[in-house]
């Protein structure tokens, strides 16, 4: 079969941007013929394209990280803190190591679950003691309400 310029560019564009099984389905052309025109044409395959851009980005995010630790080192050791600096500096400091852990792909966030401390549940006990307390005053009081008066006759 016999395609148009226009469609062979428009193919090709595809592959480009969706690589060539979308660029085939999208464009109605065989995929054998995608691959063979991208080949005639020296295009690499968007797989190749995203794995260099991919290890372009991670050299670039090592260079970050890098440079970031260069700052907290600097700011930790070179600089002179007046007081009143201090609060900000202490806050970018975490903001650096913060992107760090980012760039590194750690977790910049925690959420831990805390045990129950053994003061915890002392004071836990120490409501509900109170609270029994108080359920058994007013117990006493319903039934010393309920109870007939006592006849003295002296």
């Amino acid at each position: 079969m016999q395609y148009t310029p226009e469609q062979k560019a428009e193919t090709l564009e595809s592959y480009r941007e969706v690589g060539a099984s979308q660029a085939a389905r999208d464009n109605g052309i065989p995929l054998r013929t995608v691959f063979s025109w991208a080949s005639d044409a020296g295009l690499t395959s968007y797989a190749e394209d995203e794995k260099k851009r991919a290890e372009r980005l991670t050299a670039k995010r090592e260079a970050i990280r890098e440079l970031l630790l260069d700052r907290i080192l600097d700011m930790l050791t070179t600089e002179t803190v007046k007081p009143s600096d201090a609060r900000f500096n202490a806050t970018a400091v975490g903001i650096f190591i913060d992107k760090y852990r980012l760039e590194a792909g750690e977790a910049t966030t925690r959420n831990e679950q805390m045990g129950e401390s053994e003061i915890d549940r002392a004071i836990r006990r120490g409501l509900d003691e109170l609270e029994r307390a108080e359920q058994s005053k007013h117990a006493l009081r319903a039934l010393e309400s309920d109870t007939p008066p006592s006849s003295d006759t002296t």
